[in-house]
């Protein structure tokens, strides 16, 4: 038997294997998530610059409004600036 550090129980063989396995499969859903957010913030660092070098100050709303979710003041200028000088 191997003792739970938590709550001093006593698991199974059975009991641990059950539990090693919902946490690899935890452990696979936090990681989809850190990927899908990390994949938007990508997207959205290639578009939001398109955006400006193609349409300049009619960037759409929504663009802007996920930049300010995710980035300082200051990194939106100077994604801005960038964009501007392509």
């Amino acid at each position: 038997m191997v003792a739970c550090p938590r709550n001093q129980k006593s698991l199974k063989p059975e009991d641990f294997a059950r539990v090693a396995r919902k946490a690899t499969f935890l452990r696979w859903c936090l990681l989809d998530e850190i990927h899908r957010q990390a994949h938007a913030i990508d997207k959205l660092v290639v578009e939001y610059p398109i955006a400006v070098a193609t349409n300049g100050h009619r960037t759409r709303a929504e663009i802007f409004d996920q930049l300010k979710s995710q980035f300082t003041q200051a990194r939106i200028v100077e994604l801005t600036s960038i964009a501007q000088r392509s």
